[in-house]
């Protein structure tokens, strides 16, 4: 296919997921549905569904978790509910998504908190699991992947500069490797 023609192969099946995605939590969430439509078609909101990179899905999850709360919270005045625990295991699951992709967002681990028409017990377990899912992840990538900050790696550009100046015939040599490699 090449580049161009992946990239926006990709970019459109995102954009489709998110748009889905989207499109089921306005459906799900009711007398919010305004809100969540507009918010879902701002500019960035729009940008952000035409990317490759994990933004798209992001949007659509946090408003399928946004539509899922607000069925949630909506309870506690007699409205219909969340859906029990089954409904609480996928608003759960959609916060575990965002708060990996996104760790600065673990506050959300407390909306599971505010649900009505559940047991204490099962929302505190609900927020237990998303705190877990967003510390264990972070925890997991800073071993695995935070760098070596204090160890010397790769060469020394000032002791490179010094070796060409103090033997400049050197110049064409690394000049053309330098060329042959990039």
């Amino acid at each position: 296919w090449g580049v161009l023609n992946t990239l926006t192969a990709a970019r459109i099946a995102n954009g489709l997921c998110a748009v889905a995605l989207g499109a089921l939590a306005i459906a799900l969430s009711g007398a919010a549905s305004v809100w969540l439509f507009a918010v879902l078609t701002l500019p960035m909101s729009l940008s952000g569904m035409a990317t490759t990179g994990p933004d798209a899905l992001l949007l659509g999850c946090s408003a399928l978790a946004a539509a899922l709360a607000w069925r949630g919270l909506r309870t506690q005045a007699g409205a219909p509910g969340i859906g029990g625990r089954a409904a609480l295991g996928w608003l759960v699951l959609l916060l575990c998504l965002v708060i990996t992709t996104r760790p600065a967002y673990v506050g959300l681990a407390l909306l599971p908190l505010a649900l009505g028409g559940l047991s204490w017990r099962a929302r505190l377990a609900g927020g237990a699991v998303v705190l877990a899912a967003g510390m264990g992840w972070s925890a997991l990538i800073a071993a695995i992947g935070a760098p070596n900050v204090g160890a010397f790696q790769g060469s020394n550009p000032g002791a490179q500069l010094a070796l060409l100046l103090s033997e400049p015939w050197r110049i064409p040599a690394v000049a053309r490797a330098t060329l042959d490699q990039m």
